[in-house]
């Protein structure tokens, strides 16, 4: 345990990884909406003392404490000048912002983000992504031994 100076402690410091994974499929409909992801890539499996699926589209928490969700979604497009845009939903409710970029046509980008936060046995969590346009465009590249797709669940403690 560590000390935050007041007496009062901290506990999980370093934090647990606890389901890390993507859609097995590359995402090359849906320009100009919101998608989520099937979660059918495990690169860590579901702890289970901890969360379980969510439909098959998100992380239901198991284990109420604060955790760190983190996305990452590698995007592309050929339109110039065209939005990529990544949110993370807690429970359906857009609470961790979004992480923003324009693309530079036929460029890949990945684009990160992290929320940090209590959650309930109530609760789950989804990435979702948006790319803007194109004639040619990935809203994802598929969840691969690389990685380059990812949304991770790390327990960090009560």
């Amino acid at each position: 345990l560590n000390s935050d100076g007041d007496g009062s402690s901290l506990t999980g410091v370093g934090g647990r990884c606890v389901y890390s994974g993507w859609d097995q499929a590359h995402k090359t409909t849906g320009a100009g909406g919101w998608e989520i992801p099937t979660l059918d890539n495990h690169y860590q499996t579901f702890d289970t003392d901890y969360c379980s699926a969510y439909s098959t589209t998100g992380i239901q928490c198991d284990k109420a404490g604060n955790y760190m969700v983190r996305l990452r979604v590698m995007m592309n497009t050929d339109s110039a000048s065209a939005d990529f845009q990544v949110r993370i939903l807690v429970s359906g409710v857009d609470n961790g912002g979004y992480s923003w970029g324009i693309s530079h046509a036929s460029k890949w980008q990945t684009l990160s983000l992290i929320w940090v936060g209590a959650l309930t046995t109530s609760d789950y969590v989804q990435g979702s992504a948006y790319v803007q346009a194109g004639t040619t465009y990935y809203v994802w590249h598929s969840g691969t031994a690389n990685r380059y797709s990812a949304i991770d669940l790390i327990y960090l403690g009560n």
